[in-house]
């Protein structure tokens, strides 16, 4: 019998940890605005259909020369771990249920935190979504579907825990059964309680 199947998201709901939090404020600033200013690049870039290195020559004219924006992007993406709290309690849960990482999120992510959040040994699956070719959100949830089917638990039966109100939504017209989260501590907070009941 399978054991029962817990999504979580990444960024608001384990991590606030930008890309290039390393960089200081000013670069850090400029990087910000310019690409979330964007949001159809963004997407683009979530969905694989643009690398970090051609997102880092596109953003080179809004820093120093000598600033190395992909190497300072891989550094940070190689530290960004959820906080020791949320950490502790994600193991717990783990113990009794799949946990199963389901991000929006780009190449960097999976290239060089993956590998550092597979060390855990919390997550039994990474779910990327410039991995897949699609956001959580596309064809009406096919992401979710294809993880519960992966570990052949029902939709109905799973928990999301994610920051988006529209992707619990989507999540919740699909059966399944989201938990709201805007942050660590509430992922923290919202795991406990969920320990409580299975």
């Amino acid at each position: 019998m399978a054991r029962p199947l817990v999504l979580v998201d990444w960024y608001r709901t384990l991590s606030l940890k930008p890309f290039w939090h390393q960089c200081d404020s000013v670069t850090l600033s400029a990087l910000q605005d310019s690409l979330f200013s964007n949001s159809a690049l963004v997407n683009d870039w979530m969905r694989g259909q643009l690398s970090s290195e051609e997102i880092c020559e596109r953003f080179k004219s809004i820093t120093s020369k000598e600033a190395d924006l992909l190497g300072s992007l891989k550094r940070s993406c190689e530290n960004l771990l959820p906080d020791s709290d949320v950490i502790e309690a994600l193991k717990k849960l783990s113990e009794r249920v799949t946990v199963t990482l389901v991000t929006d999120n780009m190449d960097c992510f999976a290239r060089w935190t993956v590998p550092h959040l597979a060390k855990l040994g919390i997550f039994k699956n990474f779910v990327v979504s410039s991995d897949v070719g699609r956001l959580k959100n596309d064809e009406s949830g096919k992401t979710f579907l294809e993880a519960c089917a992966r570990h052949q638990a029902p939709v109905n039966e799973t928990h999301l825990i994610d920051d988006s109100a529209k992707t619990r939504e989507v999540f919740q017209v699909l059966g399944g059964r989201p938990i709201a989260t805007d942050s660590p501590n509430d992922t923290t907070v919202a795991i406990r309680a969920l320990l409580e009941k299975i």
